[in-house]
């Protein structure tokens, strides 16, 4: 319950709690409607320069120096606020970011940005605190753009659920605000939920929305380097299974390269090298192709594992 004290009172009971060293105890007694706002920021800018010379006084306390600095935020004065946070490092940058989302402060922001840069311990840090930055500001679309730039290297990195789970986030927050979500970041977050929904496809015994997802990674592979092997292994043997003959010799041929064929699995390598082998006729490959969609914008065809539309676009 808070305690609702006028202004003498409230500062004898501070400097009680510092002579006895209770000053967690006084803080609980503050609540955000105990005390007129004036009040409140002078109690919290009292508990934060309490804080801070704890710290310069003893040794590396660095909670101290946090608990001052999210008082100094506590009663507005976001440029200290900021500075402890960034002194206490890495630990608090949330903590930081939203102190500037909280201030817009230009100056503040690039300070912060600076700090992540690396431009003060040429240490960059992660690429995600700059992707949390700009929501803070209520940048979406610069988030966005980050957010694009982390997945693509976590993709690279094979990290496949962590890029698909940041873009999915990233069109939750673009929604969210009615803003459009660019067609690149789209089409990668449509290539990697094509990916991650495999295995589930799989158990749930979906051979032609497996294939399909499959197929569709297949056509994109340079975009999953860490996996190129493996994925089109599975696309060879989940096409067998759906009697897509041209598809299936189609990847088997590219596993068969010499830059693939070392980390064939040597439980399919026989397997692939037989159907290199005896490549399908033509009728029956032409039979087999996948079947096509209309576009809902042109109505032009194209192949339903296909994420873009070749066709004219409507005006």
């Amino acid at each position: 319950m808070a305690i609702q004290l006028p202004i003498e009172a409230s500062r004898e009971a501070f400097l009680l709690a510092e002579r006895q060293d209770e000053m967690a105890t006084f803080e609980a007694g503050l609540g955000d409607n105990g005390s007129p706002l004036a009040c409140r920021r002078d109690q919290y800018r009292r508990i934060a320069k309490y804080y801070a010379a704890w710290h310069a006084s003893g040794p590396e306390q660095r909670n101290l120096l946090a608990n001052a600095a999210r008082h100094y935020a506590l009663c507005e004065e976001y440029p200290t606020a900021l500075k402890l946070y960034l002194k206490v490092g890495e630990k608090e940058i949330d903590n930081a970011i939203e102190v500037v989302g909280k201030a817009r402060s230009d100056a503040l922001t690039h300070t912060l940005i600076d700090y992540l840069m690396g431009e003060q311990d040429n240490v960059p840090k992660d690429a995600n605190y700059v992707y949390r930055l700009h929501k803070a500001l209520g940048n979406y679309m610069q988030a966005a753009g980050t957010a694009h730039i982390i997945a693509k290297q976590e993709q690279e990195m094979g990290n496949y659920k962590q890029a698909h789970q940041l873009l999915f986030r990233t069109y939750q927050d673009l929604k969210s605000q009615k803003l459009a979500l660019p067609q690149e970041l789209w089409r990668r977050l449509m290539l990697l939920h094509s990916y991650v929904i495999v295995k589930r496809l799989v158990k749930a015994g979906s051979a032609h929305a497996t294939r399909l997802r499959l197929v569709r990674v297949a056509k994109n592979i340079q975009q999953f380097p860490a996996h190129v092997v493996p994925i089109l292994t599975s696309v060879v043997i989940e096409c067998q299974r759906a009697k897509m003959p041209g598809e299936s010799y189609q990847y088997a041929c590219t596993l068969m390269k010499p830059e693939y064929r070392k980390d064939v699995s040597e439980q399919y390598k026989k397997k692939i090298e037989n159907i290199v082998r005896k490549p399908p006729p033509e009728a029956e490959s032409r039979d087999a192709l996948e079947a096509s969609l209309p576009c809902m914008y042109c109505g032009f065809n194209f192949a339903e594992s296909q994420l873009d539309c070749l066709g004219p676009k409507s005006a």
